[in-house]
């Protein structure tokens, strides 16, 4: 009982869908501005031929409420602008435990974005060597 699962766009022209012979349903998955709003299944014949008007009717029929309410949503809710984010510090208090402040530094170091830079600052309490020193002036923008 193969279904064809087709990922739909709704803020795009709806495409037309045409089921080959072995395919017994579809499933689609909505999306809006590319965020998962619900997924959809109807068994069909095989080879049918959904348009662009059949699968609006379909996706109308059963998430119309869901759409609206996501319309609506977007409206309301201005994203939020980081052109007048505070400066953020981030103190990193360790032991000689360079492995573990790789992952961090690494997960900080992706966190940051053009409008927001975050300053990082690791102290490493009575080093007995120098790998998180090492650590530091390799990871850009951290300091040791």
């Amino acid at each position: 009982m193969p279904y064809s699962i087709i990922d739909i766009e709704v803020t795009q022209p709806l495409p037309t869908i045409s089921l080959s012979e072995s395919d017994t349903g579809i499933a689609l998955i909505l999306r809006r501005k590319d965020k998962p709003i619900g997924f959809l299944m109807q068994a069909l014949p095989a080879k049918s031929v959904l348009t662009p008007e059949d699968l609006a009717q379909f996706i109308a029929k059963e998430a119309g409420t869901k759409l609206l309410q996501e319309s609506i949503r977007d409206e309301l809710i201005t994203t939020a602008s980081l052109a007048h984010f505070p400066s953020l510090t981030v103190a990193i208090c360790t032991k000689d435990r360079p492995e573990n402040l790789a992952r961090c530094l690494q997960s900080l170091l992706n966190l940051q974005t053009p409008d927001l830079k975050l300053e990082i600052l690791v102290t490493d309490n009575a080093p007995s060597d120098e790998r998180t020193k090492e650590l530091g002036n390799r990871s850009g923008g951290v300091e040791v």
